[in-house]
Parts: structure tokens; C-alpha cells; sequence
């Protein structure tokens, strides 16, 4: 099985970069960022 590299911007974009990943990149950045809670809309 082959593996991409998030760290890439274009693996990056293709994971977290459709609509149907928002809630998945918000969640992302908010544990990157140390932010408790999902953020509203």
C-alpha cells in the first residue's frame, strides 16, 4: 500500500482541501492550535 506525505502541500490539499473534509481540517487546525471546541461557522 502506498502512503502520501501530508507534509507535501499538494498531499495537504488533497486531503483537507474538498468541501466534504471541512469539518476534518477544522478539527486539524484547532488540535494543531490548542483551540478546545468546534468552532461555529
Amino acid at each position: 500500500m502506498i502512503f502520501i506525505n501530508p507534509k507535501t502541500d499538494f498531499a495537504f490539499k488533497n486531503i483537507f482541501g474538498s468541501e466534504q473534509s471541512k469539518d476534518i481540517l477544522i478539527g486539524f487546525l484547532n488540535d494543531r492550535f490548542g483551540i478546545d471546541g468546534f468552532a461555529n461557522r
